[in-house]
């Protein structure tokens, strides 16, 4: 398994060239990605399961999904000892705030939480050296 570093712009920019349907197979990495760095999903729920929730509750369960996922970098980010910032609260109300005015407000707290990720990918790298890619486009230590 392997973490992989995206570009936030590209995060952006493939959400909303494709309507949002880039983040199905976003949240599907990330979901992999802090299943293997930290045992468990996000929600403890499977991601088809978190998808299907949030079909059935029009969107709402989503800006759970968002929040759950912050929380989850955040205790990681403390756990491994790294600088560590909680974006729950932010990501919730860019959630509600695209939900209620159908803005992209959304959209951003999926590419805060791709800048914490990377963060992490940048700062377990740097206490992984023998491991550390050499390009964007290498893998990354966790294979």
């Amino acid at each position: 398994m392997l973490l992989e570093k995206r570009s936030v712009a590209t995060v952006i920019l493939l959400s909303f060239f494709t309507c949002g349907l880039y983040l199905f197979y976003w949240y599907f990495k990330v979901y992999e990605e802090l299943e293997f760095i930290t045992g468990k999903t996000p929600t403890e729920n499977g991601y088809g399961l978190d998808l299907l929730l949030v079909i059935i509750t029009c969107g709402i369960w989503g800006i759970y999904v968002d929040y759950k996922i912050s929380l989850a970098i955040f205790e990681y980010q403390k756990r491994s000892g790294l600088p560590a910032s909680d974006t729950s609260m932010v990501a919730v109300v860019l959630d509600v705030v695209g939900y209620v005015s159908a803005y992209g407000t959304g959209i951003v707290s999926s590419a805060i939480h791709q800048d914490q990720i990377n963060g992490l990918i940048d700062a377990l790298s740097r206490s992984a050296p023998e491991t550390r890619s050499s390009g964007p486009s290498q893998s990354s230590p966790w294979q």
